[in-house]
């Protein structure tokens, strides 16, 4: 967790300074779920950041981002911003980066404008409003009992509502030659090469940890389909 998240930062000074220290206790670009987006309002420079997946992109599409593009011949201020600009139900000011950082881990969006202090927390939630279901395909007497089996961003939504830390990083690559699949990227992606088969073939003490050796049955009695060869 980065430094400026645990010694409870203020949000103040430059809009360039601010836009980075959020950026950096979110991860980002490394982090893809955090999505960062810029535009202008009232000739003054705006950022908009929110967890994808977290936060309903129709509701700031058009209770934020429509209107600051729209806004013409307004007198530039917070008071502005909030009472005439956004059409959004909510819309909190903050000047602490634990309060904002929160308000994006439970599913706001976070709204930097250039010359106004602080950030204004929006309430943009639009993450599914369930937990994680029981496997019905592969049930264990012992160990755990959580199955998930939706896409990709909504599982690491419903991980991110049980974990909402930006220290869950969530990084994304494409998997495959001939048809390529995007999917999480492990800690070690060397052990789902291609040409890890190729490899511990020639090298059998250096092959990937994806690959077990197939267990051989009792010699008395082979079982059609086991490998009882050397």
């Amino acid at each position: 967790m980065p430094l400026e998240y645990a010694s409870n930062a203020a949000l103040t000074g430059d809009f360039d300074e601010k836009v980075q220290l959020i950026s950096d206790t979110l991860r980002r670009p490394v982090c893809e779920d955090a999505v960062l987006r810029r535009f202008c309002v009232l000739g003054r420079r705006a950022a908009l950041f929110y967890i994808d997946g977290m936060a309903d992109d129709n509701k700031l599409l058009r209770g934020v981002i429509a209107p600051c593009q729209q806004a013409r011949d307004m007198e530039w201020s917070q008071d502005t911003l909030l009472g005439e600009i956004l059409s959004i139900p909510s819309a909190t000011p903050t000047t602490r980066l634990p309060t904002a950082i929160g308000s994006l881990m439970n599913g706001d969006a976070l709204l930097l404008c250039e010359e106004i202090d602080g950030a204004i927390a929006l309430d943009a939630k639009g993450f599914a409003k369930r937990g994680v279901q029981r496997t019905t395909g592969e049930l264990v007497v012992q160990g755990p009992q959580e199955a998930f089996s939706e896409s990709l961003r909504d599982n690491v939504v419903l991980l991110r509502r049980m974990m909402r830390t930006p220290a869950l990083v969530s990084e994304a690559a494409s998997v495959g030659s001939r048809v390529p699949a995007r999917g999480p990227c492990p800690p070690d992606a060397r052990q789902y090469r291609p040409s890890c088969r190729r490899e511990r073939r020639s090298n059998p003490a250096r092959s990937c940890r994806a690959w077990r050796p197939r267990p051989r049955p009792p010699a008395c009695c082979p079982r059609p389909g086991w490998n009882t060869g050397p």
